[in-house]
């Protein structure tokens, strides 16, 4: 008897940890790869700043534009890249890595832009 009941607490036991297991949420990743994600979100904080400035009028019809270039030159969709911000966003960890590394890019682009304006000629 006891070795039965052993067995039925083993059982429930699993079936509950299976139970737990499949209602954790599933973090699913970016679909363009992280490496390639960073330089997109590079291009679009470039674009994003130099659209800053632009008259409000003319501001969504251009960033259209600046946004297909972005897709163009990175070969991916808007859905592509619109599905990856929707996950990036859902795993903090991830998007804190990705942003770490757009951050040290555009500082980085930032520096060499600076160097260059001021050689001498």
């Amino acid at each position: 008897m006891s070795r039965i009941i052993r067995l039925n607490k083993l059982v429930l036991s699993t079936v509950s940890f299976c139970m737990l297991w499949s209602c954790v949420p599933k973090v699913e990743l970016p679909t363009i790869p992280e490496d390639q994600l960073v330089l997109v979100l590079c291009d679009v904080h470039i674009m994003e700043g130099a659209l800053q400035n632009r008259p409000s009028l003319k501001k969504d019809s251009i960033a259209k534009v600046y946004y297909d270039q972005v897709y163009e030159k990175h070969d991916i969709t808007e859905d592509d890249f619109l599905t990856s911000l929707e996950r990036l966003e859902a795993n903090p960890k991830l998007m804190s890595k990705v942003y770490s590394e757009v951050l040290v890019r555009l500082d980085t682009m930032d520096q060499i832009s600076s160097k260059d304006k001021y050689k001498k000629k």
